[in-house]
């Protein structure tokens, strides 16, 4: 069960850094190589936050999160539904690190009568 809550945690730590950083043209792409980058990530939780301040902008992803691709430590962009656009726009790869688009639908706050 800790794992499930670390997953949780570093979502909500990235859904709240991308709310917190929203801006910009959705139309751009993400920059995919350390090249195109501004800044290089020397663990995956930065290169999580360089991330999310370009992708919280695109519609339709709703957070990002660190998860596990292959085994493999990734980050994980949260997506409503799976577009060919955001496919296109969203790196599959990122300063080093495995991207995935992860669909979970629309994310809603839980109303008071759904907490008890």
């Amino acid at each position: 069960m800790p794992h499930k809550t670390v997953h949780v945690a570093a979502f909500l730590v990235g859904l709240l850094a991308g709310a917190a950083s929203c801006g910009g043209p959705a139309e751009e792409a993400v920059p995919s190589t350390p090249e195109q980058a501004t800044v290089t990530a020397s663990t995956i939780e930065e290169a999580q936050q360089h991330l999310t301040d370009s992708v919280m902008s695109l519609a339709g992803v709703t957070g990002i999160m660190i998860g596990e691709c292959d085994g493999t430590p990734c980050i994980k962009v949260l997506v409503v539904r799976q577009t060919d656009e955001l496919a296109e726009q969203v790196p599959s790869e990122f300063e080093g690190f495995p991207v995935e688009l992860e669909v979970t639908g629309e994310i809603r706050p839980l109303g008071r009568a759904d907490r008890d």
